[in-house]
């Protein structure tokens, strides 16, 4: 079950609390039995390198993961994007990150396309990262190969 009241979006154990930002929606992630912030989740609409980072982040701290909870915050996410007509949303997802490859496949994503990172870029300077994986999750139903 789903509850989407106001600025929170939950189901039975966790909850996304809207926190206005930069982002076009960005939540934290609480867990409802804890009532502790364990994270957060935003869709980034007018980002302008999608093919680099994608438009969803996400991160769970590090003693929450394995539990399911990011899985569970982009299902949530997803049922917002849908509420403001979103179409396609991009995940960039590191090739070694089986993870969330496993949070994006359970969500409905497909895999699109690799994509070198160009040298001036800041994931490739900061983080080393020369690709990535372009994941797809097409909210119309309609998956474009």
């Amino acid at each position: 079950m789903v509850i989407i009241d106001n600025e929170i979006i939950r189901d039975e154990e966790i909850a996304l609390i809207h926190k206005p930002g930069i982002e076009f929606l960005s939540f934290e992630i609480k867990l409802l039995k804890t009532n502790e912030i364990v994270g957060r989740i935003s869709y980034r609409k007018y980002e302008t390198d999608v093919l680099h980072t994608g438009n969803v982040g996400y991160e769970i701290k590090e003693r929450y993961q394995g539990r399911g909870i990011a899985k569970r915050a982009l299902k949530l996410l997803l049922l917002v994007l849908k509420h403001y007509k979103i179409k396609k949303v991009y995940l960039a997802i590191n090739e070694d990150n089986i993870a969330s490859k496993s949070v994006a496949l359970a969500n409905g994503a497909y895999f699109n396309k690799s994509v070198s990172i160009p040298e001036y870029h800041l994931l490739y300077q900061r983080d080393h990262i020369k690709e990535i994986e372009q994941y797809v999750i097409d909210l119309e139903g309609e998956r474009k190969l």
